[in-house]
């Protein structure tokens, strides 16, 4: 986000200089705006159907920035591995939703991170499979569990009041989880997500 403020700031400041900042500024909304028009947009399909989650723009920014300053893997970090240095960074967040949960809220997103690498005189590499987290918070936003889903095939996963589904099917209920509290998610053991209050 950084790069693109940055962008934007000397694209505003190249038009002020050369007069033309005044003629197009009005016509330009700001992306925060353009995504909350969207929200809007899309809320009204949601009411009945999972299948439309709308993303809260406000949560999604909460749930990314209650991360940013976890401990792997979910801290984005650059190493070096004998004669390269290796990336690894966060790359998006997808949001899964919320649900009341019997222990209180919960909320749930999706994060991508992803890994380059670098020899020196060399253009960066992307490596790897990338590292997907299916995270877990509280009503604070503090993060509470994850699954590591690295490996696994695309997922689409979306929380929707007491159930967790992946694309049609129910893959736990908080109200009614399996005795074990375990799932099984092709072939790996997941343990349904649970805190005190």
């Amino acid at each position: 986000m950084a790069g693109l403020t940055n962008h934007s700031t000397g694209l505003a400041r190249k038009a002020t200089q050369t007069g033309e900042f005044r003629r197009y500024a009005p016509k330009i909304l700001p992306m925060k705006t353009l995504l909350l028009i969207a929200l809007c947009v899309s809320l009204p399909t949601f009411a009945d159907s999972p299948e439309n989650l709308p993303v809260p723009v406000d949560v999604l920014s909460e749930l990314v920035s209650s991360t940013s300053e976890s401990q792997p893997p979910f801290e984005s970090r650059t190493y070096r591995d004998g004669d390269k240095m290796v990336s690894y960074y966060f790359a998006k967040c997808e949001y899964v939703g919320s649900s009341n949960a019997p222990f209180g809220k919960v909320y749930s997103a999706l994060f991508t991170y992803r890994h380059n690498e670098r020899r020196a005189g060399q253009h960066s590499i992307r490596v790897g499979p990338d590292t997907r987290l299916l995270a877990f918070f509280d009503s604070s936003f503090r993060m509470r569990a994850y699954w590591d889903l690295t490996g696994h095939q695309e997922l689409a996963f979306v929380l929707y009041r007491s159930q967790l589904f992946l694309g049609k099917t129910v893959i736990f209920s908080f109200d009614k989880p399996p005795a074990d509290n375990l799932v099984v998610l092709e072939g790996k053991t997941y343990e349904v997500p649970s805190w005190n209050k």
